[in-house]
């Protein structure tokens, strides 16, 4: 699992930033996924999707929240893109409408329409040199365009290559050593030794990988090397809108929220389609169901719960399309775990295209044959 960029995502309510993790790449080795349709995997963990505003308390979906800002890890040397953004027409707008027409290519109405969404995005994950010469354009016409923030890390301190400061009691290994290394003869190496310290920089032949063997020949004969640290390389001037609020770096990341908190994302109306809906409700019914999936747990049945947790699994199951392999399932299952065990018996006895599904369904129509309404593990230890 290699983490990706964190992402400032503003509420789009009050604009109050949040800090989202990202992952560059990830696996599922030891995962497990469950009868209701939760995947836990240690090496590819789920993100939240709805958050509750730090700022304004109120549910927002992450993907509707306006991007703010990046912050690279560690292991990112150098962060190489940006976004480039127009915030400000200015007062030459004819102007800028022809910068748009060249830069992007579009029409004349196509243009204007543009301006009526400043702030603009004009372009996305482009060099930093490519994002100055974009921000100059627009300059030059009177308009005003940044990047967004990105915080990239410290660069490591440059040194120098090794230095020989001294031979030490061992100088005819030394002296063997150097004539190895530089491939001079011995007077030639006298030489080298009356200018201590002597760099000692890899030649044409001698590779990297070869030099460090040698640096570890010299330090076993007993020299004494250094190395000296480097002027760090020249910072160019920030493009504008570049640097990232240091208040930013010390954001909380996000969390996936509670069973209660889901419940009331979705009394709040924050789903827009039936997949939101469907998705949110199923994060809901996920979190009813963690504390009895660990090994001992008492399973408490849905009708015992808190009536907010019943309706929303009555009505995920009704949203579910049983012509989808997969809802099919998962709707099966909803009915298996309110108790309804007939009704997901009669879903269960179709077969599903996928050969992995097949051994679910097997599975799921067993459990609701012997009635059993707990949550199971059906793929993974």
């Amino acid at each position: 699992m290699i983490p990706g960029p964190d992402y400032i995502i503003g509420c789009p309510s009050c604009g109050e930033p949040h800090r989202r993790g990202s992952l560059m790449s990830g696996n599922t080795s030891g995962a497990r996924w469950w009868s209701d349709g939760k995947r836990e995997a240690p090496m590819l963990p789920s993100r939240p999707l709805v958050v509750r505003c730090r700022g304004c308390s109120r549910y927002f979906w992450l993907s509707r929240g306006e991007p703010l800002g990046t912050i690279a890890p560690f292991h990112f040397q150098p962060v190489p893109v940006r976004d480039v953004l127009l915030t400000d027409v200015g007062p030459r707008r004819i102007e800028v409408m022809a910068t748009l027409r060249r830069v992007l290519g579009v029409e004349l109405h196509e243009a204007k329409a543009l301006l009526e969404r400043v702030p603009l995005e004009l372009a996305s994950d482009v060099t930093r040199s490519d994002a100055g010469k974009l921000i100059e354009e627009f300059q030059k016409a009177g308009a005003t365009a940044r990047v967004r923030p990105v915080w990239a890390p410290p660069e490591p301190p440059r040194v120098s290559n090794h230095y020989l400061v001294a031979v030490g009691p061992r100088r005819l290994e030394i002296m063997a050593l150097l004539r190895e290394h530089f491939g001079v003869s011995l007077s030639e190496v006298k030489q080298l030794l009356e200018r201590l310290p002597l760099e000692l920089h890899p030649r044409g032949g001698l590779g990297f990988h070869q030099l460090d063997e040698l640096i570890k020949r010299y330090r076993a004969a007993g020299a004494v090397l250094e190395r000296y640290p480097l002027p760090p390389s020249p910072k160019p001037a920030p493009l504008p809108g570049e640097e990232l609020p240091p208040e930013w770096l010390e954001l909380p990341g996000m969390e996936e929220l509670p069973e209660a908190d889901l419940l009331a994302a979705l009394a709040q109306g924050v789903t827009q389609d039936r997949d939101e809906e469907r998705e949110l409700r199923s994060m809901a019914w996920w979190a009813s169901n963690d504390p009895y999936r660990e090994p001992g747990a008492t399973w408490k049945p849905f009708a015992e719960r808190e009536p907010a947790a019943w309706e929303n699994l009555r009505a995920l199951q009704e949203l579910l399309d049983p012509q989808e392999p997969l809802e099919r399932w998962m709707k099966a299952e909803a009915l298996r775990e309110l108790e309804r065990f007939d009704e997901a018996r009669e879903l269960l006895t179709w077969e599903p295209p996928q050969p992995e599904l097949q051994q679910v369904a097997a599975y799921l129509r067993e459990l609701a044959e012997q009635r059993v309404p707990e949550v199971r593990v059906v793929v993974g230890s």
